[in-house]
């Protein structure tokens, strides 16, 4: 059940107020400890007041679990929760793609490059080792993106070759992000950038449909126009989420000692 219908009424109280005091510095990025008193409630409720993408920074992987169960019961349906896993280490670059929670930093990865343009309201949960994980720089992940199109043309080897490239797994049948299959004419592909995985139907090299479809029961559940196969992997780079947010991100660091302690 949602609960973001009381965050009008929580944003009049006073230790609200105080946070929002805190929080919203004349800086771009303001960097502040999270009082005692403020919780999941009243960071749903800045959210919604402000309308900017928020980072907050917590000690543990646990807490960070946590946290991103609490305000996604609170945000209104117009913000996304997301939360930053913690790399693998360590990590070998032949790994990079393979485990749950490497897909999970290369969607996100790939989300927020692609939205840096325009972002969407967003609030990002991530543990200090999430915070610190090597990523690629954005303009990788940008120029690295292959956008198809119903009517264009590329040839299907090619296109297995580039997300073969790009760290995609050749498998019979698609059924997790970073897999890529081919039967024929058709190109099934689980993008990091997509909830569902795309079928691409070519005619000759041109791109005649393009679909998502249930992994499970093979049925097409809408088609659509366009579509985007970001790269399978988030290992290594000279970056970190920090890269990936606008300018204006409130980011919120909570129990500073605890996250000094964690940094070391």
């Amino acid at each position: 059940m949602r609960l973001h219908g009381l965050l009008p009424v929580i944003r009049e109280t006073n230790s609200y107020r105080k946070l929002r005091a805190q929080l919203l510095e004349p800086h771009a990025l303001c960097f502040q400890a999270l009082p005692e008193a403020a919780d999941s409630f009243y960071l749903s409720s800045l959210s919604d007041d402000v309308k900017r993408t928020m980072c907050i920074v917590v000690a543990d992987p646990e807490r960070a679990a946590v946290l991103s169960e609490e305000m996604s019961n609170w945000v209104t349906p117009e913000t996304t929760v997301r939360r930053l896993m913690e790399p693998d280490f360590p990590q070998s670059n032949s790994e990079a793609g393979t485990t749950e929670s490497a897909m999970a930093r290369a969607e996100l990865a790939g989300l927020l490059a692609l939205q840096r343009s325009s972002p969407a309201q967003s609030v990002i949960i991530t543990s200090v080792l999430g915070a610190v994980g090597a990523m690629p720089d954005v303009a990788t992940i940008v120029s690295s993106t292959v956008h198809v199109r119903r009517g264009t043309s590329i040839p299907p080897d090619k296109l297995l070759e580039r997300l073969q490239a790009m760290g995609y797994e050749h498998v019979e049948q698609v059924s997790r992000g970073g897999e890529m299959s081919k039967r024929g004419g058709i190109v099934d592909v689980f993008s990091p950038a997509h909830a569902q995985p795309v079928r691409v139907e070519f005619f000759g090299n041109n791109i005649d449909t393009l679909r998502y479809f249930d992994p499970l029961t093979q049925r097409t559940m809408s088609l659509i126009g366009e579509a985007f196969f970001t790269p399978a992997s988030s290992a290594g780079g000279p970056s970190t989420i920090l890269d990936y947010l606008p300018e204006d991100t409130i980011m919120v660091l909570e129990d500073l000692p605890a996250l000094r302690l964690r940094a070391l």
